[in-house]
């Protein structure tokens, strides 16, 4: 049974809710029911209405190919944590691959769609951490402290100049003072990343272009490489990449590195 075919016979009467927007496109996040129950969603739909000059076929393809790299058997495993990578659907395929008819509503004009895996949220007491830390006061009792889709995007590299008045759930970008304040391993994400942006560029032979990173909560698998990390504030978390629609293929030579 193709993921189409499971999307169909289990999702809810709800359609799928609206997790965010990006260069590439609008992303959705499918509720399902089994035995009854509504559960949280395991994957996600990015469809493909944002600048024509991205391309979910390419995001399509570099994940195949890092997730390719990843399973092979290199000097060492990736210590970052990669979504699964299901099913690219072609735009004029929507109606003929079995897409349910609440998702092919959300597309009144044929798109390209890429079906991936969900990256787990934050828990809620980091979601309450942050929350009582950085939110306004004035903004605080319209908080939802148990957001499903609520990542933090690490920026190492940049500082507040003074603390916003803007809060947002989804996407949640923590800088380095603020990684300072909750006493996180800066330095271990650091070295996470080269170690990441190393094993994209040496063993999975990609440039990497406009690739993103967000700390969630790793995979339980007993089998599972990633690195963990651990604070106080947001608990055992991992590094998590995604959006690979920029990347492309570098060759190993002094054209590829330039």
């Amino acid at each position: 049974m193709s993921l189409c075919e499971v999307l169909a016979s289990t999702l809810s009467d709800d359609s799928p809710h609206k997790m965010g927007a990006g260069a590439c496109g609008t992303i959705y996040a499918p509720v399902t029911v089994k035995m009854g129950q509504r559960e949280p969603p395991t994957v996600v739909l990015k469809r493909g209405d944002g600048d024509p000059a991205r391309s979910l076929r390419n995001d399509h393809l570099m994940h195949r190919t890092l997730l390719s790299a990843s399973a092979e058997d290199h000097f060492q495993k990736p210590r970052f944590a990669i979504p699964r990578c299901y099913e690219f659907i072609d735009a004029k395929m929507a109606k003929s691959q079995g897409l349910p008819g609440r998702i092919l509503a959300l597309f009144p004009e044929p798109y390209d769609t890429l079906i991936t895996g969900k990256i787990p949220s934050l828990p809620q007491p980091a979601q309450e951490c942050l929350t009582e830390q950085y939110c306004p006061e004035s903004k605080k009792s319209a908080i939802k402290p148990t957001d499903p889709n609520w990542l933090v995007r690490p920026y190492l590299g940049r500082r507040r100049e003074r603390p916003s008045a803007f809060f947002r759930l989804r996407n949640f970008g923590l800088c380095a003072d603020q990684m300072e304040e909750l006493g996180v391993d800066m330095d271990g994400y650091t070295q996470g990343l080269a170690e990441s942006l190393a094993f994209l560029h040496w063993a999975a032979e990609i440039d990497a272009e406009d690739v993103e990173f967000v700390l969630a909560p790793r995979r339980t698998s007993p089998d599972d490489t990633t690195k963990s990390f651990h604070s106080a504030s947001l608990g055992d978390h991992a590094l998590w990449i995604l959006d690979f629609d920029g990347c492309h293929r570098m060759t190993m030579d002094g054209d590829g590195i330039e």
